[in-house]
This record gives structure tokens, sequence and C-alpha cells, in this order.
């Protein structure tokens, strides 16, 4: 039984107005993202549908790979988040005190979004093949390994502006009064189910808890987006041109071979030591990041709230209702045809 029976009848009364407030709040959220996926998803098949009939008609180079790109971004960014801006919108905002963050503090948390995204990609990675048989493939990954500058605009710029504007501003204004850890968590798993897929479920969730709580210290949208891009354009751009130096065809023939002439070294070796400074200097931010991580878990800290619900309350009732376990399921679908298809 809750506490709340030992309080006067009126505080009672308060206290369970202030849950049931807190559980709708939380299930318009999930209930916002859910019809949001749908609704894009629906223009994308339609759009789709459109794009074939203009291929059949020799309107459309099947290769147009720019078309298919629009396609897949355009919806997100044109149906889904103004959607979601939309329905969330009436609901009751209040927006953490702002406080400066500061750029020594910035490259900190920064660094340690580095052994988060190392622990979530391998994560990731492992659980989409174990469960696909290795068959299971990442698309994004596919998509931004041609560096297609629309791919790059999309992620690297809109996709860090429009994401946080609504994962952190929008979702933590309407639910920080009830507990910043609540409201942290439910940032956090949102944007990881977002993503529809196992690849990028646990980065984006352990990411997206680093920019909750950013957001939630200081106030400022800016600071995560600024952060979100700097991930974004490691991950997206600044990784595949590394990897692009890399001549996979004459370093596999040259291992295989065992013949590491002059001749050979030289043609692969320049690419080779690119790859691997990328390589020293990202593995050096995850060992950075962990030890700040470690040293600096303390000061992260979690202010209670006027209307606070208890941690475990709050996080039960925000995940138990029916916005978010149509979110889920949904989720849940995505993450399996993924895996499959």
């Amino acid at each position: 039984m809750r506490k709340i029976m030992n309080l006067p009848p009126l505080q009672v009364q308060e206290n369970e107005n202030r849950l049931k407030t807190l559980k709708n709040t939380y299930s318009k959220a999930g209930l916002t993202v859910f019809v949001s996926i749908v609704a894009v998803s629906a223009v994308q098949i339609l759009l789709t549908y459109l794009r074939n009939y203009f291929i059949d008609q020799g309107m459309i180079d099947k290769e147009n790979i720019n078309v298919n790109l629009l396609i897949t971004f355009l919806p997100m960014y044109v149906v889904c988040f103004p959607l979601m801006f939309l329905m969330m919108k009436k609901l009751p905002a209040t927006a953490p005190s702002e406080e400066k963050l500061g750029g020594k503090r910035f490259f900190a948390l920064l660094a340690m979004c580095f052994p988060v995204m190392f622990a979530g990609n391998l994560v990731g990675n492992l659980l989409s093949g174990l469960f696909s048989g290795g068959q299971a493939t990442n698309g994004l990954m596919n998509m931004m390994s041609t560096l297609n500058p629309i791919t790059i605009l999309f992620v690297v710029g809109f996709a860090p502006v429009f994401e946080e504007l609504f994962f952190r501003k929008y979702l933590i204004n309407r639910t920080v009064k009830y507990g910043e850890k609540t409201a942290i968590l439910f940032s956090g798993l949102c944007f990881g189910m977002f993503h529809l897929n196992l690849f990028q479920f646990f980065y984006a969730f352990g990411l997206g808890l680093i920019f909750a709580y950013i957001y939630v210290r200081t106030g400022k949208v800016i600071y995560s987006i600024i952060m979100h891009m700097l991930i974004n354009l490691n991950g997206s751009v600044i990784s595949v041109l590394a990897v692009s130096q890399l001549d996979t065809d004459k370093l596999q023939a040259v291992t295989e071979s065992g013949k590491f002439t002059g001749e050979a070294m030289e043609e692969i070796l320049p690419g080779l030591m690119i790859y691997g400074i990328y390589l020293v200097v990202y593995m050096l931010l995850v060992c950075i990041g962990i030890v700040l991580l470690i040293i600096n878990r303390k000061k992260l800290l979690i202010k209670p709230t006027e209307e606070e619900v208890p941690a475990k309350e709050g996080i039960k009732l925000s995940l138990i209702n029916v916005g978010m376990i149509l979110f889920t399921v949904l989720t849940v679908i995505m993450i399996v045809l993924n895996l499959i298809v």
C-alpha cells in the first residue's frame, strides 16, 4: 500500500491527482511517438509506391540513390517531428533552471560519451548478430558508407536539432517536475527505442541519458545539440572516411599471400596508418571517458523537485501506460523485422 494512506484526505487527493497527471503525461508522450512513427511509415510506403510507379514509367532512374534517401529522410522531418511537436505542445511545460556548462565540463561529458558509444555499439552488434544468425545488417552504416551529401546533411545537421528539441526539451520540460531521475531515464529510453533497431538501441539509450542529464542540469538544449552533432559527425563521417582509406582488397590479398613486399606495403601503408591513427585516438577517448565517468560518478547529481514522485513509482507509471505499451510493441515489431528481413 502507498504511504499516502497516512496523509490527510486533501493531501491524499492531491497526491493521487499528481500521479494520475504524471501517468497521463508519459502515456501521451509514448502515444505521440507511436502515432508519429506509424504516420511516417505510411508516408514512406506511399512515396515508395510512387517512386516505383515513376521508375516503371521511365521517369526516374532505378539507381538514383538521392530519391531513395529523400524517401527515407524527408517524411521524418516533414511529418514525424512536426506531428510530435504538435501533439505534445499543449501539455504543461516547466523548463529546468538554466546553468552554464563551461568548456571544461562540456568536453568532459563529451569524452564520457565515447565509452558509452563503444559499449552500446558492441552490445547492439553482438545481439543483432546473435538473434539474426549473423544475417542482419546495420542500415545506417550501409547508408553512410557512400558519404552522400544528403545523408550527411540529415544525420549530422537535422537529426541532432530535431531529436534534441523533442526528446530533451519537449519531453523533459513536461516531465521533469515529477522527478529528474524518471525524466532522464524516460528521455533516454524513448530516444533509444525511436531508432527502431537493435544495432543503435543500446548506444542511443546511453547517449540519451547523458544528453538528458546535460539538459536537466543546464536548461539549455544547445549543449546537447552540439554534442549530438559532434557524435554523429564522428560516427557517420570521420569514421567512414578513416575506413575508406583502407584498400581492403589489396590488404586482404597481401595478407592471404603473405607477400609483404615493399611495393605492396607502399600501396596499403598510408591508408593503414590513417585508419590506425583514428583507431588509436578513438580508443584513447574511450579510456579517458571511462576514467572521467569513474572520477565524476558522484558529481552527477540528481536534484529533488517540488512535485517529486518517488523514482520507483515514477518509473513504473512512466512505462506502464497505454501510450508506452503501444510504442514498446511497435519498437519490438520493428526490431524483429530488422533482424529477419
